[in-house]
């Protein structure tokens, strides 16, 4: 009996013990959750920070169209004039749909971007008298359609000296020399440097380099690029200098189909499997600087005649040496591609004319390798056909798809990325790591 009750009371004591443990962890989790909203002041002996709604942005499910706020006032208490920087820090988040925006305390909107991964700076080096109270009013907004979950610090804090803040595209055009595009019809190869050509994608003004530029060198994780251009949307786009190690067709072309342009689609092909495996076993590490950015994959049609289709990439480069970055076909978004042939002809190529001077050509690659553009079709011998850039720098329309060439991985990285270098070979860019 008296056992039976030692056994009795020994439970219970452990049911007792359970449910204490259960009711703190509750009470500690419900505490830091509710910190993440509670209003924190923080001072020091130059800010009085008020952060009014938290500093931590722990949102886990953000409807679509749902909108977020903190404020956050700082004073500067000391008796110097300084300068305030406020970061959105240690940013995660489950969608490229979240845009960030700033306004101040007359409603004036300071900061208004999509959210990336890296951490940004939306008020920077602002001056702040002695005495004086700057306001701000942060705001996250989701524009997808689907539920999104984003984490992130706010972090302000003082600068003695005004300090500018420079991203990957401000650099590049600083250390460039910026020319208009005085024509949209190339007739002939670039040898020289012409520097950074200024035109039109479809996300804004972008700059390509073309002809023999020296200072567009990238060295990132652990593999030299050059950068082809800065897209519309401030992304910075490279490509490798060297290829990937196996050949790889761009797709079968064995089977007869209704639709032979399916052939040329990248998410179909054989290519992207091998570039999708590199990114993953190479650049997983540096992920995070990586976005997704518009690759076109233009396999439109101009003209059908016969059993010959010709696509537009084709009639563009070959026939009306009108090279665009405007995307007549399909905008993918992807965080790894390939080269458009419109973008091999900006930065210098010229059909069936030989360069190696410009860029893109490289002693490294011992072989053609692939764009993303199509060619042609040739129903009665069930050929389909995507263009190319031949070892000497030329062009090459009338490659299968089967054929086994060259794979050049293309990147882009995120429009917040800073650098050190000068894009020179021997002082490259290279990522600020934060």
């Amino acid at each position: 009996m008296k056992l039976n009750y030692k056994k009795l009371l020994t439970t219970i004591t452990l049911i007792l013990i359970i449910v204490s443990i259960i009711g703190i962890s509750y009470a500690v989790y419900k505490n830091d959750k509710d910190n993440a909203d509670a209003t924190l002041v923080l001072t020091d002996e130059f800010f009085s920070i008020n952060y009014l709604d938290g500093k931590n942005f722990e949102l886990n499910e953000i409807l679509p169209g749902d909108t977020y706020t903190k404020k956050i006032s700082v004073t500067n208490v000391s008796n110097v004039d300084t300068y305030l920087t406020i970061g959105i820090m240690d940013i995660i988040k489950s969608s490229d749909n979240l845009k960030l925006t700033v306004m101040d305390n007359q409603k004036n909107v300071i900061y208004d971007k999509i959210i990336t991964n890296i951490d940004v700076e939306v008020v920077k080096s602002v001056d702040l008298g002695v005495g004086k109270t700057l306001s701000y009013t942060i705001m996250v907004k989701n524009e997808g359609t689907e539920t999104s979950s984003f984490y992130a610090n706010i972090l302000a804090y003082k600068e003695i000296i005004k300090q500018t803040s420079k991203t990957f595209k401000d650099t590049i055009l600083e250390n460039s020399n910026v020319k208009e595009l005085e024509s949209n019809v190339i007739t002939g190869t670039s040898e020289g440097d012409e520097g950074l050509i200024k035109t039109k994608d479809d996300d804004g003004d972008s700059y390509i380099f073309r002809g023999n530029v020296t200072n567009n060198n990238v060295n990132f994780g652990g593999f030299n690029w050059k950068i082809v251009r800065i897209n519309g949307d401030s992304t910075i786009r490279l490509v490798a200098v060297t290829a990937l190690d196996n050949q790889s067709a761009y797709n079968s072309d064995s089977e007869i189909t209704d639709n032979y342009t399916s052939k040329l689609e990248y998410n179909n092909s054989k290519i992207k499997e091998q570039l999708d495996s590199f990114l993953s076993s190479n650049l997983q590490e540096n992920s995070k600087y990586i976005v997704e950015s518009t690759f076109c994959e233009d396999i439109t049609v101009f003209n059908e005649e016969n059993d010959t289709t010709i696509l537009n990439p084709y009639n563009r480069v070959f026939t009306e040496n009108t090279p665009s970055l405007t995307c007549m076909g399909n905008k993918l978004k992807e965080k790894i591609g390939l080269l458009t042939v419109d973008e091999v002809v900006l930065a210098g190529a010229y059909q069936n004319n030989s360069n190696n001077s410009f860029y893109l050509h490289t002693n490294m690659i011992n072989g053609s390798w692939w764009t993303m553009s199509g060619s042609q079709i040739i129903k009665r011998s069930n050929v389909v056909d995507a263009i190319s850039v031949n070892r000497d720098g030329s062009l090459n329309y009338n490659k299968k798809i089967s054929t086994q060439m060259y794979v050049r991985p293309v990147i882009n990285l995120d429009s917040n990325t800073t650098v050190t270098g000068t894009g020179t070979v021997d002082d490259p860019y290279m990522i600020k790591q934060s």
